[in-house]
């Protein structure tokens, strides 16, 4: 039997006093806590994948560092705090110097974050730090380095280590038991999960597609900042759901339309390089797709968010290959999981 559907299967259907086990994450502090606390989802904003995590934590009534930050400002937008050059620089402090760039980027901001929770948080409330591992080298072990790093620099500074970490892993194995985390957090049965999660990963393509014919536009000369504003309120419409998400594309595309544009050729430009520091966190100067836009170029993507949706969405027909797969059926993959 393979062991990640073990894992699968047990946290789907789970047994009674399931306890956490290194590296496995079965949701550490969730079960025995007897004060009843309440997790604070705490991620690292890479790329629009905010977008996607906020509408889809109000819809399951759990609470975002970003919610708990618009609360006390007194703002109604949840918008996680950007990645900054201080952040970096604090996650290059507490790395190990040869390890790469972007292990270092997301420490940084889930020390950040741990400290700006901490400064505001209440007696029924604890930090449910969320993290990630994949198939390539550089995600393969970041997950559990940030988790024990995270909890040493806990100790450090807070005496404590009262906290939970949570590894989504980008298998169908890992994104059954990450539904089952958010139907014991939120208390909803296992179908609402999967509908939020998926219509939540709409949204977030929604945006993505949205994004590009903005950069398009853009790279034809239309005022950068009104169409980066139509930008920026299309991705808040989409996060507070009043309309439809097609409904809020259209409005969106008819504003962007509407802009003047001097020139009727876009003048493409490829990027190569590593997409952590291309697409999900930008450079150190900054948001590389956003600057070459504003210089009058169409910054052409070829792999970004939507690389790794789809390993988050759940099918019927993905759903039943991996049941018959759990109990020996052969069966053909047509997505390698």
């Amino acid at each position: 039997m393979n062991q990640k559907a073990d894992y699968a299967i047990y946290n789907l259907f789970p047994a009674k006093g399931v306890e956490y086990l290194p590296g496995v994450n079965f949701y550490r502090h969730w079960k025995k806590r007897e004060d009843y606390a309440e997790p604070v989802l705490i991620y690292q904003p890479l790329g629009n994948i905010w977008v996607a995590i906020e509408w889809a934590a109000l819809r399951l009534g759990i609470l975002t560092l970003a919610k708990m930050i618009s609360i006390a400002e007194g703002h109604h937008l949840s918008r996680p705090p950007v990645i900054t050059e201080a952040i970096k620089q604090l996650g290059t402090r507490y790395s190990p110097e040869f390890i790469c760039f972007p292990y270092k980027v997301i420490l940084g901001y889930l020390l950040f974050a741990g400290r700006r929770f901490e400064k505001l948080r209440g007696q029924s409330l604890y930090p449910l730090f969320l993290s990630h591992e994949g198939p390539l080298c550089r995600e393969r072990a970041y997950g559990r380095l940030q988790e024990s790093k995270l909890s040493e620099l806990y100790q450090q500074e807070f005496q404590k280590q009262d906290f939970d970490f949570y590894i989504a892993k980008e298998s169908l194995a890992g994104l059954l038991e990450l539904i089952a985390l958010f139907q014991k957090i939120s208390g909803k049965s296992f179908l609402a999960v999967v509908s939020i999660i998926n219509a939540a990963i709409k949204r977030l393509d929604i945006v993505e597609k949205f994004e590009d014919e903005v950069r398009h536009s853009q790279s034809l000369g239309v005022d950068f900042r009104a169409a980066e504003k139509i930008l920026e309120e299309m991705k808040e419409a989409i996060v507070q759901d009043e309309i439809s998400p097609s409904r809020v594309l259209k409005q969106a595309q008819e504003k962007l339309g509407k802009l003047h544009k001097p020139r009727s050729e876009a003048k493409v430009i490829y990027i190569t390089g590593e997409i952590f520091h291309i697409e999900e966190a930008g450079s150190c100067s900054g948001d590389v797709l956003r600057e070459i836009a504003r210089r009058g170029f169409y910054p052409k993507k070829r792999v970004g968010l939507g690389h790794y949706t789809p390993r988050f969405q759940l099918t019927i027909s993905r759903f039943a290959r991996f049941i018959l797969a759990y109990y020996g059926i052969p069966v053909r993959h047509k997505m390698k999981e």
